[in-house]
């Protein structure tokens, strides 16, 4: 599946459960067994180290996370879903593989790559509203806020689509703003 991983980084990335996964595999909860906190530990990734807390605030969890590791890239995706799962949930499922599969053809990671990958995953998903609208016309009122960071070979680039933007900080306590806010009422965003 990760062919191109397997020659760029000489390892295949691990997957982690997606923090909605209800089957917790892999994951630890606090030590009350609360259900709506989900953690992992302190783990390692090829330029560091990460560790994941989330607690759930909403009944339907319509939010979703990623983290794939590879011994040369990391890519952490958190996906804000808004209006039901159905986006969020698709984005979860689609982003990472559309950038793999954009990457496969120049065996890199850039800025492009990644800006491919996100246009490929909004029209899948607009495509998914146009076929379900029928049956289903609530989904042309979800989306999702998206962040992504990849780490590949020591670079960090840093995505973000819709109302959110990201933000990094290396060993101090201020933290710089990467990716600039994506608001509809920004004339360069419409």
């Amino acid at each position: 599946m990760f062919s191109w991983v397997c020659r760029c980084c000489s390892s295949s990335f691990r997957r982690f459960p997606d923090i909605s996964d209800s089957d917790d595999e892999g994951s630890s909860s606090s030590s009350n067994a609360d259900p709506f906190v989900w953690r992992r530990g302190l783990d390692k990734h090829s330029s560091g180290e990460f560790l994941v807390a989330v607690v759930q605030a909403n009944g339907v969890i319509k939010d979703h996370s990623q983290f794939e590791i590879g011994s040369d890239a990391f890519f952490v995706g958190v996906y804000d879903g808004h209006g039901g799962p159905d986006a969020s949930q698709y984005v979860s499922n689609n982003l990472f593989q559309n950038l793999i599969s954009r990457a496969q053809d120049d065996m890199n990671i850039s800025e492009e790559t990644i800006r491919s990958a996100f246009a490929a995953t909004e029209d899948g998903f607009m495509t998914v509203v146009r076929r379900g609208f029928e049956i289903k016309p609530m989904i042309a009122e979800v989306g999702s806020c998206v962040l992504v960071g990849v780490i590949w070979k020591g670079s960090l680039y840093p995505a973000s689509c819709v109302e959110t933007y990201t933000t990094g900080s290396s060993n101090k306590i201020n933290a710089e703003q990467l990716t600039s806010n994506h608001k509809a009422s920004r004339e360069e965003i419409r």
